[in-house]
């Protein structure tokens, strides 16, 4: 549900979509969310912490208890990249 705070209207400050030379359009929309800090990922997605020369980005996907998808950005150590890959979960680089 967009959110628009009575401040950004009284000020005319919400614009409409912005178009550039080349036809594209640049829209948004302000949305009210809860504070992160009250949601914590499922700890099973925890790789824990690894050294930064021994590390790759990687991303672990998994289910909570209510059912919410999580997709969790971290480091991961090489050596679980490759258990992913020998298992067929990911792509070797």
């Amino acid at each position: 549900m967009p959110y628009w705070p009575i401040r950004a209207d009284l000020d005319n400050a919400v614009l409409g979509p912005l178009a550039n030379e080349a036809g594209q359009y640049l829209t948004g929309v302000s949305v009210r969310r809860l504070p992160l800090d009250d949601f914590h990922p499922p700890a099973s997605l925890s790789l824990g912490r690894t050294s930064v020369r021994d590390s790759v980005r990687g991303v672990a996907v998994g289910l909570d208890d209510q059912g919410f998808l999580w997709l969790v950005e971290q480091l991961m150590p090489r050596a679980a990249l490759q258990v992913a890959v020998e298992d067929g979960y990911g792509y070797s680089a």
